[in-house]
């Protein structure tokens, strides 16, 4: 069974771009991220047949030819999409305005006139240097590059669409990532792989109502467990007990509201329940 990120890839690489500039711009984006992007021409590496193939549809119809070839390795399929014609070369060049010799790689504003070309941009990088993990274990969705100033550019691009990137380094190559599940969610859908997001989602909610109820039921359980003590049940103390026990039920809502992956955890639940028996005895 292909992996989430697989299937994002795959509906990325089959949507339709229509407008010239859209197909230019999305060829810009493999270019940009490709494993090799320099006078020497343009190498694409991916275990994922469909990115090449887009990589090739994309460069054909800006009139750039490149080929397309398969290496067995012994982990599967290794394929790439190459343009090492010097002619070829020398038209892909003269379509981004780019001579293969810059020292600095840059992204050309230029290149991404309208926002379907931003849209086509971006999911053009994702499939060439892009993953997602599984939203049903985490939220991560990741670009790496190791251009600098790409990274930059790119990190600029992100936030200007609000889907509040990030950017480090890791083993000396850039990562541009996004975390929080509704901007994963939003640059999926952006990128064009709106069928993923929708399912993988939606099967991710379902997960969380679930979680949540199960977390605040662990969570009632100490409440009543501490409520059962001797020293609470009876006495002057037990109204004191009632108004704590109040307040930590309204921050435990806060908490809902503001952690929208639903995870609160059970120690700290415990933590102040001990708190504030100490506070009241």
């Amino acid at each position: 069974m292909s992996s989430f990120a697989s299937r994002a890839r795959e509906e990325i690489a089959a949507r339709s771009i229509q407008k010239d500039c859209c197909v230019r711009a999305a060829a810009y984006g493999i270019a940009c991220f490709a494993k090799y992007f320099d006078a020497r021409g343009l190498v694409v590496q991916t275990e994922q047949q469909e990115t090449v193939q887009a990589a090739q549809q994309l460069f054909a119809r800006c009139g750039v030819q490149g080929e397309i070839l398969q290496k067995q390795r012994p982990s599967g399929v290794l394929y790439e999409f190459n343009i090492r014609a010097p002619e070829q070369v020398a038209r892909m060049h003269e379509l981004f305005g780019t001579t293969g010799s810059e020292t600095s790689l840059q992204i050309d504003p230029r290149l991404i006139r309208c926002q379907t070309c931003v849209s086509a941009y971006i999911g053009a990088a994702f499939l060439c240097s892009g993953t997602v993990i599984d939203p049903q274990k985490e939220y991560n969705l990741e670009f790496l590059t190791s251009r600098t100033n790409l990274a930059r550019d790119f990190e600029a691009l992100l936030a200007e669409h609000e889907f509040a990137p990030h950017r480090t380094r890791r083993n000396g190559v850039n990562l541009i990532y996004v975390k929080t599940g509704a901007n994963v969610e939003r640059l999926l859908s952006f990128m064009g792989a709106v069928n993923a997001a929708e399912y993988d989602f939606a099967v991710l909610d379902k997960s969380v109502y679930i979680d949540v109820g199960v977390r605040f039921g662990e969570f009632n359980g100490v409440i009543n467990e501490a409520h059962r003590a001797p020293h609470i049940t009876h006495g002057v103390f037990r109204p004191l007990f009632h108004a704590a026990r109040d307040v930590v039920f309204f921050l435990f809502g806060i908490e809902q509201i503001f952690d929208e992956a639903g995870r609160v955890s059970v120690v700290i639940v415990h933590l102040v329940v001990n708190y504030l028996a100490v506070l009241i005895f």
